[in-house]
């Protein structure tokens, strides 16, 4: 009952922030956001998402069209289901993670009720995706940098004002932004890098100046973040018609361990890992 409430107050919470304009209210100082979650530490982050309308324009789906006008591409997709998948992928509707000292566990959930599971400990990424039995194994794969990269856009300037959720003090921030910095920071990072570093080019003088994209994807979106005032950890993330909900529940009382299989996919990378490595001895 608690979760349900804790979603419907904070959907109520997003509509009354969002849209608001700017106040005379001054931003708070010191940091934002937490960057960090303390290291032993388990949140999870709810998807929303628009209701799917019941019967789904071709128009709008190419992949639909397609299927729909050729007889080859619709046997295709019907013998080949992981290409389908690929081409029309699940939503992720449940980020869950624990977190204790160098080892932490993630599960994604899907709508189509599958579960990826990501395993890091120490130098090692481990996942392994809904359907499939083999653990991928990453050396060197240490985890780093903000834990929630999708509110780097919040800036003091951006700040609108302070409201009540669930009787605790929040900031509200909002931007017109490109969707890729919350969809994928870091591939949005990648782009802006390559864009600085891109040789300038002269624009046709027949080129309107408003034709070009104003942002890197050529997309744009409204985005609105609440954050608590005292823990300044999230609380919620709306862009356009798609929703984020951050929980953070009571720290872990101990310490993860990976389970055997994982334990074995690690051990046994280690050792391929040091065959490769391993010194030639002379002739």
């Amino acid at each position: 009952m608690i979760p349900r409430l804790f979603t419907v107050l904070c959907f109520a919470t997003l509509s009354a922030f969002s849209g608001l304009a700017q106040t005379t209210e001054l931003p708070p100082t010191g940091p934002l956001i937490q960057t960090q979650t303390p290291a032993v530490s388990a949140w999870q982050i709810e998807y929303r998402y628009e209701e799917k309308a019941q019967k789904e324009d071709p128009q709008k789906n190419p992949l639909s069209a397609m299927i729909a006008t050729d007889p080859a591409v619709a046997a295709l997709l019907k013998d080949n289901p992981r290409l389908a998948a690929q081409m029309n992928p699940p939503r992720v509707t449940l980020v869950r993670i624990i977190r204790t000292g160098v080892t932490r566990h993630e599960e994604i959930a899907y709508d189509n009720g599958t579960t990826d599971e990501t395993w890091l400990s120490g130098d090692y990424r481990m996942s392994r995706s809904a359907g499939s039995p083999k653990i991928q194994v990453v050396s060197g794969a240490r985890a780093g940098g903000s834990e929630f990269p999708e509110f780097s856009w919040i800036t003091r300037e951006n700040f609108t004002a302070t409201r009540k959720v669930n009787g605790r003090d929040c900031l509200a921030f909002e931007m017109e932004l490109d969707p890729l910095q919350i969809e994928d920071p870091g591939l949005y990072q990648i782009l802006l890098e390559r864009q600085r570093h891109a040789p300038k080019t002269k624009k046709p003088q027949d080129t309107p100046a408003d034709s070009a994209p104003t942002t890197l994807s050529g997309r744009s979106a409204r985005a609105v973040a609440v954050i608590d005032a005292e823990t300044k950890l999230p609380v919620a993330l709306q862009m356009g018609k798609t929703s984020r909900l951050y929980q953070f529940q009571p720290a872990p009382t101990q310490l993860l361990t990976l389970p055997p299989e994982w334990a074995q996919a690690a051990q046994e990378h280690e050792v391929a890992h040091r065959k490769l490595t391993k010194r030639l001895s002379p002739p």
